[in-house]
């Protein structure tokens, strides 16, 4: 069960069980064969997850039950992140236009909380230059962070990595 979710990031203290977890079962919720998507992206990758709000089976069921208890008739959407070097780090320091959850699930990730030096920098995406640290942690299998729409962040795998993102869409705030 999830806390009850603040209007700021905050790394989750209770991590999540993902006993039985593993690369195989959680690529058989995956909308594309990996052999297509190493193809297309080398060795690291996003995918969208198969629709996970009404499949019992989806390992996370529960997670985005409680997102669509919390967040009411917004949809919510998955995505999975997953690399196989150090080399990929996702987006760079960004923000996104929606409320996420992000789950660690296989290896490690250096995840940072990052704000703008400036009040009125306000782009979607920051060089180092034009954002300030607040906070990191490195992410271990079962952490879980929250990043309300806005949160400025950065994901810096530590090796071979897989990580779940669950969206809350459809926000005005």
């Amino acid at each position: 069960m999830l806390p009850q979710l603040p209007d700021h990031y905050m790394f989750l203290d209770e991590p999540f069980d993902l006993d039985g977890l593993s690369w195989n079962s959680m690529f058989r919720f995956l909308d594309s064969h990996p052999q297509d998507l190493f193809k297309l992206r080398g060795d690291c990758g996003s995918v969208n997850l198969l629709s996970c709000e009404n499949r019992p089976s989806f390992p996370f069921s529960n997670i985005v039950q409680n997102l669509l208890h919390q967040f009411p008739g917004k949809p919510i959407t998955a995505h999975v992140f997953f690399g196989i070097t150090d080399r990929h780090t996702t987006f760079g320091i960004h923000r996104d236009k929606m409320h996420v959850l992000y789950m660690q699930i296989l290896g490690k990730v250096d995840w940072e909380i990052h704000k703008p030096r400036r009040k009125d920098a306000m782009a979607d995406v920051l060089t180092p230059e034009r954002s300030k640290l607040v906070e990191h942690k490195i992410l271990k299998p079962g952490d879980m962070v929250w990043n309300p729409k806005g949160t400025y962040h950065h994901s810096k795998p530590v090796g071979t990595r897989m990580g779940v993102s669950f969206g809350v869409e459809g926000l005005d705030k």
